[in-house]
């Protein structure tokens, strides 16, 4: 059926006209309704791995479809994206719909609250759900009960506040687990490095008879790979064939990944050739994987493969090949591709500069690498150590000494300048502006630049200097120009 996801799947049910006395489309085309819940129940939820309708409307909620008020029947729709004969906005649809998870999660997580708020959260739990299950008891009364998309954002709060004890415990609290509470457990406890207990609550969901979906099959697969079992992650891949999951797209990256982690190199070959839709995502993983297995040759074959196919590479790609080209000392190669990262306008990135810096100084071009580390309009600790490992591999330890003196002690003396309220002084602080300038922090010299209650030619010069050495030519250009006479003949700077 194309691509074996959630909603690629509900959208050829809906598509299907032997089914339209069943479910079908709305007048509207941008909804679904189900006319017959019983034959749905019986004919066709067994096919998307369901066999109560209300885990399949609690799954499609959290999906993002929302229930059409004012009808008669069982309709839902999407905002955007789940539209009759545009299949292709699924993908978007399925983006948005991970992207709310997180974000939502994330900001239950980021909620500050006190200790003893957490305790009484954590000592009260089975209180509030059990106050959830008698109202579900209680249908018939109008009392605002807390929704199953509350419950699943409350686990991932649980799970980043209080760890994975106590968010097993709120899970076995929850009057009726579906797929989707199990994927939020299993998704924090990867968030948070318990591969362990991930294939722990990944078997006992199986247990429970409940089935994965595209989005649990990840989680299991990168816990099997960071705890190197190669046989359990085989068999998580047998499961994903049976439940129809494995020609998604990230369920088979996922266990392409796997199966590079615990370097099986022949089963993942054979799995990458095996996915049909392979993106971004599937090719640097590949490429990423073959660099670390020690293997540049493929990882280059496999990004000129990638570019005859039209694929547009982005940072995490043109750094894994760059990676690869500086292990085999391919310069010719790694040149055009530093072409190709300025023409693609990748070259203000800076991990990707920082990739170009190590691939020159491993070729031996120290003057490229430099060049390159003077162009950077932002730097950090990446790129300062990679010059520095430049010069080491290429025996400049004296250059390579200054570089990390250099900067050291000029944070030093300002340090010391400040603590002598000193740096805001003309001679002071023109002096730390041109130290930092020169020393490529341009960022810092526009600081300590910023902060001086008075200004000189000396420290105007010292500014455009600096800008001049980081080849910011429109900024040395505007500051030159506010230097110029006005009308009054004076330039607004103090000569003295």
């Amino acid at each position: 059926m194309g691509m074996c996801s959630f909603y690629s799947d509900i959208y050829e049910v809906v598509d299907d006209p032997s089914l339209d006395s069943i479910i079908s489309w709305s007048k509207s085309n941008k909804s679904f309704v189900i006319w017959d819940p019983k034959e749905l129940v019986e004919k066709i939820l067994p096919r998307l791995l369901h066999y109560k309708l209300s885990h399949f409307i609690t799954e499609i909620e959290i999906y993002g479809f929302v229930r059409i008020e004012g009808s008669e029947h069982l309709e839902f729709g999407h905002e955007q994206y789940f539209v009759r004969g545009k299949p292709e906005l699924l993908t978007k649809m399925r983006y948005q719909a991970v992207s709310n998870m997180v974000k939502k999660g994330r900001e239950r997580a980021e909620k500050k609250i006190s200790v003893g708020d957490q305790m009484m959260r954590c000592r009260y739990a089975p209180i509030r759900f059990n106050k959830i299950k008698r109202s579900s008891k209680k249908s018939s009364k109008k009392a605002k009960a807390i929704t199953p998309l509350e419950t699943i954002y409350e686990s991932l709060w649980y799970c980043v506040s209080f760890g994975e004890k106590n968010n097993s415990l709120l899970l076995r609290l929850t009057p009726s687990r579906n797929v989707v509470s199990w994927t939020s457990l299993v998704f924090g406890l990867v968030q948070n490095g318990h591969f362990s207990s991930v294939l722990l609550e990944f078997l006992e969901m199986r247990r429970e008879g409940v089935f994965p979906n595209d989005f649990t099959f990840p989680c299991a697969f990168i816990a099997a790979a960071s705890l190197r079992l190669s046989v359990t992650g085989k068999q998580i891949h047998g499961l994903s064939v049976k439940c129809g999951r494995l020609l998604d797209v990230f369920v088979g990256c996922s266990a392409f990944d796997m199966y590079c982690k615990t370097k099986l190199r022949g089963d993942a070959r054979k799995m990458f050739d095996e996915i049909p839709h392979r993106n971004l995502a599937t090719w640097n993983a590949f490429l990423s994987n073959s660099v670390t297995d020690g293997r540049p040759r493929e990882a280059v074959g496999a990004f000129i493969e990638f570019r005859k196919i039209g694929g547009h590479p982005n940072s995490i790609t043109f750094c894994a090949f760059l990676n690869a080209c500086s292990d085999e000392l391919l310069l010719s190669l790694g040149e055009q591709l530093h072409v190709l990262v300025f023409c693609s306008g990748f070259d203000t990135i800076v991990s990707v500069c920082n990739g170009l810096i190590n691939f020159y100084g491993k070729c031996k071009k120290i003057h490229c690498s430099e060049t390159v580390f003077a162009e950077m309009g932002t730097k950090n600790d990446v790129s300062w150590c990679s010059l520095v490992a430049v010069y080491v591999q290429n025996h400049e330890n004296e250059k390579a000494s200054l570089l990390f003196l250099c900067l050291e002690l000029g944070r030093s003396v300002h340090a010391h300048a400040v603590k002598a309220c000193a740096e805001r002084t003309i001679f002071v602080g023109s002096a730390l502006v041109d130290m930092y300038g020169k020393c490529g922090c341009i960022q810092d010299s526009e600081q300590a630049f910023g902060e001086m209650p008075k200004k000189n030619l000396v420290t105007m010069n010292s500014l455009i200097g600096g800008y001049a050495h980081q080849g910011q030519v429109d900024m040395a250009l505007a500051l030159f120009d506010q230097m110029a006479p006005h009308g009054d003949g004076n330039s607004g700077v103090d000569e003295n």
